[in-house]
């Protein structure tokens, strides 16, 4: 993940579960893929690989409230869930 998923990932109130930070100085410890898919909750339903990194979310209850995200690994395809989530 670069610097600035794991920077927007802050500024929109993004934690971690265990309470560490993402940030600490200049130097940043981006969020595992099993953080970011637990704190994605419900949300979360799915990740695969085509030409991208590609999760699949629900934004609420309703099965047609699809939300599709891309990243180039599996940790910046379900972040930018986790912020599409959280708008």
């Amino acid at each position: 993940m670069n610097y600035e998923l794991a920077k927007q990932l802050k500024d929109a109130g993004f934690e971690k579960k265990s309470g560490a930070p993402i940030f600490i100085e200049d130097d940043f410890f981006p969020p595992s893929l099993s953080e970011l898919i637990e704190v994605c909750g419900k949300g979360f339903h799915g990740i695969y690989i085509a030409d991208n990194w590609k999760a699949h979310g629900f934004k609420s209850d309703n099965e047609f409230d699809d939300i599709y995200t891309m990243g180039s690994t599996p940790e910046e395809a379900v972040a930018n869930l986790w912020l599409a989530l959280n708008k």
